[in-house]
């Protein structure tokens, strides 16, 4: 996926972008379910010993971030 900036490029250079607009909640569930996971074994693309915990609540404090500032008005 890249980092933040080179997504805003991919943005920039695309000539259609397709928004799905799935409920708050399942972004939650997403991030509820990954914890879980993550007590059992490393997600995918995270490094090893990677702070599950402190990730989560990351995931969390963004999930409304992200819809406020990014949801298409």
């Amino acid at each position: 996926f890249g980092c933040v900036a080179s997504a805003w490029e991919r943005f920039a250079a695309a000539d259609t972008l397709v928004y799905v607009d799935l409920p708050l909640v399942l972004h939650y569930l997403w991030v509820t379910k990954r914890f879980f996971r993550g007590i059992l074994m490393n997600p995918e693309g995270w490094p090893a010993n990677s702070p599950m915990w402190r990730g989560t609540l990351a995931g969390y404090r963004v999930i409304p971030l992200c819809h406020r500032y990014m949801t298409p008005k």
